[in-house]
């Protein structure tokens, strides 16, 4: 179980199959959480108890599950969660999840100084959740290197002649009359060209800078320590605060831990106030029956049943058995005393006397007393019997036996 969670209710709603319906009606659950005292679940819990009570029902999605504390805090809608809702959540989560981390640190550090429970601190971080990625190009001139070379020579001769004569209709005219010389000028035109194209490669550097979310912008940061409990010259427990030396040592010390930076506007408080510690009350137990539990109401029905067990096995099986050995116990010893009177008789005529007769044997059965025979028994009868008694150890053993039943 979890261990904020004290008890819980699982209320279910199971799905109907529906002849000619074409709607489909989803199962359902709500839950309701008794926590412990002043316990808290995160986001990850409840949304493991969500999943959870799905798994454990045939066709129930973890987001048909509501859950609501004893307090009616609401801890999950039960509906469905959008994306950008979700990536919300994620992002609140995280910032607390930093923020927690930090001041469980602060604490820790502060309580090794002051005393375990003597230091509280609170911390607010802006954390920047924007993704920037930056791609840089960097070309170095000085670093080129011919690739290739491409050279192109060009030349070109042209020669054009230029009459003397205008132009008339007699020149143009083939097999003309005129039979002059022509006489003109002549003119040359010579071209050159030469190209070389050298193309270079020239290093250049790419850098690829993402930044990723969780930067923090902005840090605060609030301790709260709580004095000293000391005893006066009366003997008097009373309540110091702490130096301004000790003060100024602690803000420096969660100055460092804590990573703070004026530039960027982070701040720290640290004071010194006494702690008022609030009394929490415990839930009193569910009375079921007499003001009891339902444990204890459990304990004392496995007493009753162990109690109930214990004299059915004294009535039906020891008692019995008790009963029959006692039954049989006077029997046997009767039929070992006669059997020793018997030996004894036999062994020691003397006992008797030499007129005994059967009425004296039965009166001596029925009177023997060691008192009245101590002073006539000689001191053989009396061995013999020692020796009868060693032969014959279990009838002697049922024969006193039977004189203590007797007795009692």
């Amino acid at each position: 179980s979890i261990e904020a969670v004290k008890s819980a209710r699982v209320h279910l709603v199971m799905s109907k199959r529906q002849l000619f319906s074409r709607d489909k009606q989803r199962a359902t659950a709500s839950v309701i959480l008794k926590l412990k005292g002043a316990s808290s679940l995160s986001n990850g819990q409840i949304a493991a108890i969500q999943y959870l009570v799905a798994a454990a029902v045939p066709a129930l999605d973890p987001t048909k599950v509501s859950i609501v504390d004893s307090r009616g805090k609401l801890l999950a809608k039960g509906t469905k969660v959008d994306s950008a809702a979700a990536r919300s959540n994620t992002l609140v989560e995280r910032k607390a999840k930093f923020e927690n981390r930090m001041a469980e640190q602060l604490t820790d550090l502060l309580e090794r100084s002051v005393g375990i429970g003597n230091a509280k601190v609170t911390v607010q971080a802006d954390l920047d959740f924007d993704r920037i990625s930056t791609t840089e190009e960097t070309f170095d001139p000085d670093g080129q290197v011919a690739r290739s070379t491409k050279s192109i020579e060009e030349s070109s001769n042209a020669e054009e002649a230029e009459g003397s004569e205008p132009v008339t209709v007699q020149t143009n005219i083939p097999d003309g009359l005129d039979d002059g010389d022509a006489t003109g000028n002549t003119s040359r035109n010579v071209e050159s060209r030469a190209e070389e194209v050298t193309n270079f490669e020239i290093s250049k550097k790419i850098i690829n800078h993402v930044r990723e979310i969780g930067l923090v912008r902005r840090l605060s940061v609030a301790v709260l320590i709580d004095g000293e409990l000391v005893e006066n010259e009366s003997g008097d427990v009373v309540y110091r605060e702490r130096s301004q030396k000790e003060m100024e040592e602690l803000g420096r010390l969660v100055f460092s831990a804590a990573g703070i930076v004026e530039n960027r506007g982070d701040r720290l408080e640290i004071i010194n106030m006494r702690f008022v510690e609030d009394e929490v009350e415990e839930d009193e137990p569910l009375s079921l029956l007499f003001g009891l539990d339902n444990n204890e109401i459990i304990r004392i029905a496995e007493v009753i049943v162990l109690l109930i067990l214990a004299v059915l096995v004294i009535l039906l099986v020891i008692r019995p058995l008790v009963t029959r050995a006692f039954e049989a116990l006077p029997a046997a010893a009767a039929a070992a005393e006669q059997k020793l009177l018997e030996e004894a008789a036999a062994m020691s005529p003397a006992l008797t006397g030499p007129e005994t007769t059967p009425e004296t044997d039965t009166e001596y059965e029925e009177l023997i007393d060691i008192d009245r025979v101590e002073g006539r028994v000689k001191a053989s009868s009396v061995k013999k019997v020692g020796e009868i008694v060693e032969k014959h150890p279990e009838e002697a053993l049922s024969i006193v036996r039977n004189w203590m039943y007797q007795e009692a």
